[in-house]
């Protein structure tokens, strides 16, 4: 969690760098917008499987 939180500071600061603060905020919009789809991807995924609550439990202690 330290390093996650250590490093997108560091990493938006590099994104600025080369883009501007509008680039920064489409860049990470898409990530957003992207985060949002994988995450509907992966819950259809588990909805439709007959075991979807363990693999639902798999993927939460994957994550975490």
């Amino acid at each position: 969690m330290d390093a996650r939180m250590g490093l997108g500071p560091y990493i938006i600061g590099m994104i600025v760098r080369y883009t501007d603060f509008r680039g920064m905020y489409l860049s990470l919009a898409s990530v957003v917008f992207l985060s949002i789809l994988l995450y509907y991807f992966i819950l259809s995924i588990v909805l439709r499987s007959a075991s979807g609550l363990i693999i639902l439990a798999n993927i939460l202690f994957i994550c975490v």
